[in-house]
């Protein structure tokens, strides 16, 4: 099952990630295949591991915590599809499913993406740039 990431409240609101690594961690520092650049978080600031078919998510002892649906988690948690999870002061939203367009109704931030998508650990692309089987997006 596809996973994803999207920035819905923050300085890069819109932003998306797709999540396609068994472990990833989220953080400010540039080595982090997530990067939130965001004073509010930590350069390491959250682990998010694959558990079979869904991520999991762990905070890295960060200044200022994780929280999943608004409250704060302290071991490891499982992420559930429609997740809003808050690493500093960016709010992140979990998805599961073959593209986050197809779950309009959950992604506040899709209108005012810039349809960059960024598959976590590689650079960022357009949409349009992706292989056909990564997004089944209605864009040009």
């Amino acid at each position: 099952m596809k996973s994803w990431l999207i920035i819905e409240e923050g300085h890069q609101s819109g932003g998306i990630f797709r999540l396609k690594q068994d472990i990833l961690t989220v953080g400010r520092g540039p080595a982090n295949p997530i990067q939130i650049v965001d004073r509010s978080v930590s350069r390491q600031h959250a682990q998010l591991k694959r558990i079979k078919n869904s991520y999991w998510i762990t905070d890295l002892a960060s200044r200022n915590g994780v929280y999943v649906n608004s409250r704060q988690i302290s071991k490891q948690t499982p992420l559930r599809n429609g997740d809003i999870l808050q690493i500093g002061d960016v709010m992140l939203l979990y998805l599961e499913g073959e593209a986050p367009s197809d779950q309009p109704d959950l992604v506040l931030s899709w209108k005012k993406s810039s349809e960059t998508t960024r598959i976590a650990g590689t650079v960022a692309m357009q949409l349009k740039d992706l292989d056909p089987d990564d997004t089944h997006s209605s864009h040009p």
